[in-house]
């Protein structure tokens, strides 16, 4: 099949560069508000963790935070989508396991599956990694 603009394929790496800056933006906000803003509604989501809820929203908001700003520098883009990805599917089975409201699986789903085509696709344009 012929590709109706072949002049846009040399923009290829800037695809991998949107999605990391969208996902970039999507996790620091995720952290920042589980950090600073809606750490009582987070604890309260989840609240079946029992005594160990406020340290586990804690860990969650700092990765989402610091994964997050890694994507957006473009630092370690792998790494972070990586590492990212998985604490996505950790939280959806947590959840689905718990019984919690699946309105948001969806939105997960989306979330992880761009994350792995970050993983695969690597950091794109203006990023600090280099490939090896």
């Amino acid at each position: 099949m012929l590709n109706p603009f072949p002049e846009l394929l040399t923009f290829g790496l800037l695809s991998p560069f949107i999605i990391r800056i969208c996902l970039g933006a999507v996790f620091v906000r995720h952290g920042y508000f589980k950090l600073f803003k809606n750490r009582d509604e987070a604890v309260k989501n989840f609240g079946i963790a029992g005594e160990w809820t406020k340290i586990l929203v804690i860990a969650i908001g700092s990765i989402e935070l610091i994964g997050g700003i890694m994507l957006l520098a473009g630092f370690l883009t792998q790494v972070a989508a990586f590492s990212l990805a998985a604490l996505v599917l950790a939280i959806a089975i947590f959840k689905k396991v718990a019984g919690i409201s699946g309105r948001n699986l969806g939105f997960m789903a989306f979330l992880f599956l761009t994350l792995v085509s970050l993983l695969f696709s690597g950091a794109g344009f203006f990023a600090f990694d280099v490939p090896l």
